[in-house]
């Protein structure tokens, strides 16, 4: 895989994984007095990895599909900037319980759905 066809994959992917982002947080943050739509976006692309993953170990999608899913639409559908920042802003607004909650939610339940959907993937390809 030449390095221009891995940059462009990864541009391309990246920009649908930031809009995608983009919708979810202006339609769900601040709605809910917690940042939901950050929370869901990590969340879906914590499960689209899982599978997009378990989906290139059993051939089933190509290698080459990597920049294009993985490193560009779920690593920028996801966000660690986004979620350190809600989180230093619930420690500023000293909202203890809400910071710890968010951050040991989005750690354990992006993790169970990576593996959920690598599971379901594994079991559809296998």
């Amino acid at each position: 895989m030449s390095a221009a066809y891995y940059i462009f994959c990864v541009a391309i992917g990246g920009a649908g994984g930031a809009l995608f982002r983009g919708f979810f947080t202006a339609h769900l943050n601040g709605k809910f007095g917690f940042p939901l739509g950050t929370f869901s976006a990590n969340m879906l692309a914590s499960f689209l990895t899982g599978i997009a993953v378990a989906l290139q170990n059993a051939g089933a999608i190509p290698d080459s599909a990597y920049p294009l899913v993985e490193a560009g639409f779920c690593a920028t559908f996801s966000t660690f900037s986004a979620l350190a920042w809600e989180i230093a802003e619930m420690l500023k607004e000293r909202r203890f319980f809400a910071a710890t909650m968010y951050s040991g939610g989005t750690f354990t339940v992006g993790l169970a759905l990576f593996a959920y959907g690598e599971f379901l993937a594994e079991r559809l390809a296998g």
